[in-house]
């Protein structure tokens, strides 16, 4: 991906994927728009002072400079519904279909829309939160990032509407 001419805006960029995102888009000299829930939050994590956009405020500049790419992150688990996991399924399945319908509204526009579906990503809350787990089954922030830095490349410019399951390697 030619980042250097990219400004790529994350959101939930203070949490552990958001900051693995950041770092790889980072590292490929894109620009950033780092986004969080708690300014405090991006401030520690980043440093930055002028930060918070959202996807409604950034289309249509996409659109004015003729295209762009929009990674949505669901869950693994919206794809079948669980016992005691009505809520986040129902919710987590909502990022699926919100992908979907903007994909199909954009797609004219050159921006393209897809969504990645961890299983339970590692990191040090989950294993504190989990201790009997086995994390080797969850998904890891890098590799997290790695698809995330794909479905927003040049290379996956026929890519729309996907929802793209990263689990485990094993």
């Amino acid at each position: 991906m030619d980042a250097q001419t990219r400004t790529v805006m994350i959101t939930g960029a203070a949490g552990n994927l958001g900051r693995c995102v950041a770092a790889s888009f980072h590292a490929s000299g894109a620009n950033l728009v780092l986004i969080d829930q708690r300014r405090e939050s991006l401030a520690k994590a980043f440093g930055a002072e002028d930060l918070l956009h959202a996807v409604r405020a950034v289309v249509p500049c996409m659109i004015e400079r003729g295209g762009g790419k929009i990674v949505n992150v669901g869950a693994f688990a919206a794809r079948e519904g669980r016992a005691r996991m009505g809520a986040y399924g129902a919710a987590k399945s909502t990022v699926i279909h919100l992908t979907e319908a903007m994909a199909a509204e954009l797609r004219d526009t050159d921006i393209n829309v897809n969504c990645v579906l961890p299983t339970i990503i590692d990191t040090p809350e989950n294993r504190a939160s989990m201790p009997d787990a086995d994390p080797s089954r969850w998904a890891v922030p890098q590799d997290l990032a790695n698809a995330i830095f794909f479905l927003a490349s040049d290379g996956a410019r026929a890519i729309h509407g996907a929802a793209l399951p990263v689990t485990a390697l094993s």
